[in-house]
């Protein structure tokens, strides 16, 4: 998980991008067989992935937040949207530790006990690039139903959202492809006090850990390169007889 830096005045929210082997037969269900993986993955043209959008806050906590992610901004479009899913999340009366994402298991990573409603039914708009523009989705967005310094979640990691890709025949190793954070106009967060709020016109902010995520073409495996270099070989010797013979 990101290391947490406090912010002087704000409330640290902390995004990340992890590619989730989703187990289920509903991309959008977060079920006991997904596995959440690191923020980089190597992927086949025509492959589908899952990306999930995670928050961590701290002390603070956050009643309310809107976040967003863009994609293929070199333009190169190496991803195209098949599905979203905005999560919420209804109080189930856990107590544990979720910071420590590795030891506390699944269950509580996601059903932790404040309940936070979505305030849409879904996220505010979804485009992929086109040439001239990156793709973006915008407005994963949440807010706890109640006020208090116990309203969100507090010293906890959870689910925002997830965006299912397709990859293109695009596809490279070229650095980030993705990036998640305040991108819009929508997008900002509140903390349990509804004092500190952070929006998308503020920032650069101290409170707030963007998060970065990698799609890369599948290295050549040994076999394929000993083959390549075989061929290379047998094509020079090939060259070398016809010139001989001449």
């Amino acid at each position: 998980m990101a290391t947490l830096v406090a912010g002087p005045a704000w409330a640290t929210l902390s995004i990340e991008l992890l590619w989730t082997q989703n187990g289920g037969a509903d991309r959008c269900d977060v079920l006991p067989g997904d596995t959440i993986g690191t923020n980089v993955i190597e992927a086949d043209p025509g492959e589908e992935i899952s990306l999930d959008v995670i928050l961590t806050v701290d002390e603070a906590g956050v009643d309310t937040y809107s976040v967003s992610v863009v994609f293929d901004e070199d333009l190169l479009d190496e991803l195209d949207i098949v599905e979203i899913c905005e999560f919420e999340h209804v109080s189930r009366g856990i107590d544990c530790d979720p910071l420590i994402q590795e030891q506390i298991g699944l269950d509580c990573f996601d059903d932790f006990g404040p309940t936070l409603t979505n305030l849409s039914g879904g996220v505010t708009s979804a485009d992929d690039s086109d040439g001239a523009n990156a793709g973006l989705v915008v407005g994963f967005e949440a807010s706890a139903p109640v006020e208090g310094p116990d309203a969100g979640p507090v010293n906890l990691s959870f689910r925002a959202g997830r965006i299912v890709f397709l990859v293109t025949d695009n596809v490279q190793s070229d650095g980030a492809d993705l990036a998640g954070s305040l991108l819009s106009e929508v997008d900002g967060y509140l903390d349990n006090s509804l004092v500190d709020e952070i929006i998308a016109s503020e920032l650069p902010d101290p409170g707030l850990v963007p998060g970065f995520a990698n799609v890369d073409a599948p290295e050549p495996s040994p076999s394929l390169l000993a083959a390549a270099g075989l061929g290379i070989v047998s094509m020079l010797r090939r060259a070398r007889r016809a010139v001989q013979v001449r």
